[in-house]
């Protein structure tokens, strides 16, 4: 097994850079085709949701983000640490454009502790409709 660190799929998923996208693609094809195991974690995640996000990098609106991790989240020979977390947070980042992956994927975590209130300055929360926000 072997790790995947996130310029690989930032690589697969913008293929603006045709070396690097080859090599990640072949990477990609070879776990997806079980030729190898491979594993990343949830914070890798996030780094390329906001790398892809970014819009002084590339600009990606949440919704193609989100179709494009949740594509390789469900390679079944990819092993990702909360993976079950991140597929929710990747369906409430794209549907709430004004969260990060962060906001999202701890969403995810509150909503699968069944939990209904975070303690946060951030007003975006409150577009959650389950969520309750507090600031003290």
């Amino acid at each position: 097994m072997r790790f995947i660190d996130s310029n690989i799929f930032i690589r697969y998923v913008t293929s603006d850079d045709a070396e690097a996208s080859a090599r990640a693609s072949d990477i990609i094809r070879r776990v997806s085709g079980g030729e190898e195991m491979a594993c990343t974690t949830d914070v890798v995640i996030h780094e390329v949701a906001y790398v892809l996000a970014s819009k002084s990098l590339y600009g990606l609106s949440h919704p193609v983000i989100a179709g494009a991790l949740k594509q390789l989240l469900l390679i079944k020979n990819l092993k990702v640490q909360n993976k079950q977390a991140c597929l929710a947070a990747l369906e409430l980042f794209a549907a709430f454009p004004r969260f990060d992956f962060a906001d999202a994927l701890s969403v995810a975590t509150m909503r699968h502790k069944v939990m209904t209130e975070i303690y946060s300055f951030d007003r975006d929360f409150d577009r959650v409709p389950d969520v309750a926000r507090l600031e003290s």
